[in-house]
């Protein structure tokens, strides 16, 4: 088998719903405040050499103006970054694979199974820029203050002869960020099955996955480039340095951007092996509680999975400026030892009360890593019945306990900065937090008021794992009942209720913020750390800590209705299924012990939750002809969900109703 796979590149550009990056209240162009023309924080350094004395209080937000001048940033002077992002990456892809049986006896198989894939693909973002991402200490004396550029320094910082610059200008003159991005992934599997008598057989197998990939990132700003060119001094010392003319208006050059960028690279490896086996059969009959035996199926599972990345100096260091963070190496393995146990019990078979049969499963399941050797142990079971008192109508309920192990990256990832989207509500000079409520956050009284929101609604982020996590357990009820009314009618309606304690995640980074505010809990206020000029966005000292913990809770609990019918139409078959989902609850509890915290995302869509409607369902037709064609359609409802939010009018506006799609597809088959 063989299988050859070539998509070309869409952009957001092309698209009149994607071609603009929208403001916080969704109502028009927005945009980053690295622009094409540069703006520019800047404020006096009080010590020469060292840029902690930069003096926030006297900081000032500045563009520059068609003359080469500097005034009081307005907002206005942003670039739109979206219409060069790829919506769709070109891609090429291609498999092969191959499948092997071999009988060696009547009684015994040989199997095997091989499959490889391979995936290249090049991914275009907006050009890079300075990002504001660190301070560059300059001096009055700089030769590259172009003489507009210096006048308005000496004017608007009078008596001041050194000073901290933070630049947001986007390389436009250097063209867009491109990852060239490759996947290779293989499983091998071979096996031995057979039976050992009448009643029982058997199966072992050896299973090995391996997925590689690799990143090149290519034409993002290389910090230590951009420090040396910006700064006359520096510039002029190294015989490779190009002046970076951003304090000139449109003084940047195409020689002198290219020179600024730098190249990264990254590989990662995941692989698992899983060795298994099980038997199988049916007991003795004398230990039956109804007409037929009991099923059973006895087995174990030794997994071993493993993942490392490993990034180059560039990548690890956080060098390159549009990465928002350091990308840290991460190596570990988890490994696992499983036994387990399913039975089939018939308990009933009766011909006035019904069949009734009962089914049950139990696991244990020992995890270690290459750090610990006992992580924790863990037991998952089941239980659930199938009544059948009448022909045409089936009860069934079932319990299940469930596990899910953090990942290798879950515990073994380095702390590493990042970026989230949301807004601070102690930032602009009208914030929705009151002064004591930032004040939980950090903020001083002088800063209440003028502290700058970030111009693209990003913020910095602390995150990475964490070695002590153990699994999150989830609970599972069900209850339901199947009726066949007819040979070609089946309708069902089936109660869940699923309860996760432990949830492996951050608290959020919006979540943190906004109740650190309101509440001043050391829980959440520890978690934010504020840079001196009280922003979380400027620079990197400023951030959230969203590392994972065991801590959250969720309950979800709703209502699934399904139903199918067939009938013969012609030469063909037409079949129609409808299938329904009413949502309960779904809830989240971030703290535990914190139950006014607890929030409910069925129809809201916020910061925190995903839209999640009351009601949604699908209706589909498919008619098979019997020949070469089939024609089907299908019908998609989401019922209404409402914004809760406070800045997103798009959302707010055209939520309220209900959505429904459309699909029409046909197949043809040839020769």
């Amino acid at each position: 088998m063989h299988l050859e796979i070539y998509i070309d590149a869409l952009l957001q550009g092309q698209r009149d719903y994607s071609s603009c990056a929208l403001n916080g209240s969704s109502t028009s162009c927005g945009g980053s405040a690295n622009a094409i023309v540069p703006n520019f924080f800047i404020a006096p350094i009080t010590t020469p050499g060292d840029t902690s004395t930069y003096d926030y209080d006297a900081e000032q937000f500045l563009t520059m103006q068609s003359d080469g001048s500097l005034a009081a940033w307005d907002g206005t002077n942003r670039y739109n970054y979206a219409p060069v992002n790829h919506y769709m990456r070109p891609d090429e892809r291609w498999s092969i694979g191959t499948m092997a049986n071999y009988q060696v006896s009547d009684s015994a198989n040989v199997y095997g199974e091989f499959m490889y894939s391979s995936n290249k693909s090049r991914s275009q973002i907006a050009e890079s820029g300075t990002f504001f991402a660190e301070v560059y200490e300059l001096p009055l004396s700089n030769e590259y203050f172009a003489a507009p550029f210096k006048a308005s320094l000496e004017e608007l910082f009078p008596d001041q002869d050194n000073f901290g610059v933070y630049i947001g200008k986007r390389n436009v003159e250097g063209g867009q960020r491109v990852s060239v991005l490759g996947h290779d992934a293989l499983r091998l599997v071979v096996g031995f099955e057979g039976e050992i008598n009448d009643n029982w057989s058997y199966d072992v197998s050896y299973q090995y996955g391996q997925s590689s990939s690799s990143t090149v990132y290519l034409n993002d700003f290389f910090a230590p480039n951009i420090k040396t060119a910006v700064n006359s001094t520096l510039c002029e010392a190294d015989s490779s340095c190009i002046p970076y003319q951003v304090f000139t208006y449109q003084g940047v050059t195409a020689e002198a951007a290219s020179n600024m960028t730098g190249v990264a690279s990254m590989t990662g490896t995941t692989s698992q092996s899983v060795t298994g086996g099980f038997v199988t059969g049916v007991l003795p009959q004398s230990l039956a509680l109804a007409d037929d035996a009991p099923i059973v199926v006895f087995g174990f599972e030794i997994r071993d999975d493993k993942y490392e990345r490993i990034p180059d100096t560039v990548f690890s260091e956080g060098q390159l400026l549009g990465q928002g963070g350091a990308t840290k190496g991460v190596a570990g393995s988890i490994d696992v030892k499983e036994l387990y146990f399913e039975a089939s019990i018939p308990v009933m078979q009766d011909e006035n009360a019904g069949d009734l049969t009962l089914d049950l499963g139990y696991r244990y399941s020992d995890y270690s890593t290459n750090l610990k050797e006992d992580l924790y142990s863990a037991d998952t079971y089941k239980a659930g019945i199938n009544w059948k008192p009448l022909d045409m109508l089936t009860v069934r309920a079932g319990f299940n306990h469930a596990v899910r192990a953090p990942t290798v990256f879950n515990l073994f990832s380095e702390t590493t900065f990042g970026l989230w989207g949301g807004a601070d509500g102690c930032a602009t000079d009208a914030p929705t937090f009151t002064q004591a409520q930032c004040a939980n956050t950090g903020v001083t009284a002088a800063q209440y008021g003028s502290i700058n929101a970030s111009p693209a609604d990003q913020y910095n982020l602390q995150g990475g794992g964490n070695p002590n996590l153990g699994a999150e357990s989830a609970d599972t009820v069900t209850f339901g009942v199947v009726v066949d009314a007819t040979e070609d009618l089946t309708f069902a309606i089936d109660y869940w209720d699923v309860e996760i304690e432990g949830t492996i995640a951050g608290l959020g980074a919006q979540l943190t913020l906004d109740q650190c505010a309101k509440t001043g809990s050391a829980d959440y206020c520890n978690l934010v750390t504020r840079s001196p000029n009280g922003s979380l966005w400027q620079g990197t000292a400023g951030y959230i800590n969203t590392a994972v913990t065991n801590l959250g809770e969720k309950h979800w609990e709703g209502v699934d209705i399904e139903g199918d019918y067939s009938m013969n139409l012609g030469e063909g078959t037409l079949n129609i299924g409808a299938l329904a989902t009413y949502m309960l609850s779904k809830e989240t509890t971030p703290i535990p012990t914190d139950s006014s915290l607890t929030y409910d995302c069925v129809s809201v869509i916020n910061a925190n939750c995903f839209a999640t409607p009351e009601w949604r369902g699908t209706v589909q037709a498919v008619y098979d002809s019997g020949d070469a064609w089939t024609v089907g359609a299908k019908v998609r409802m989401f019922g209404e969900v409402n914004y809760t939010g406070s800045t997103d009018e798009i959302a707010d506006a055209n939520l309220s109703g209900i959505q429904s799609y459309f699909d029409l597809y046909g197949t043809y088959t040839f020769m």
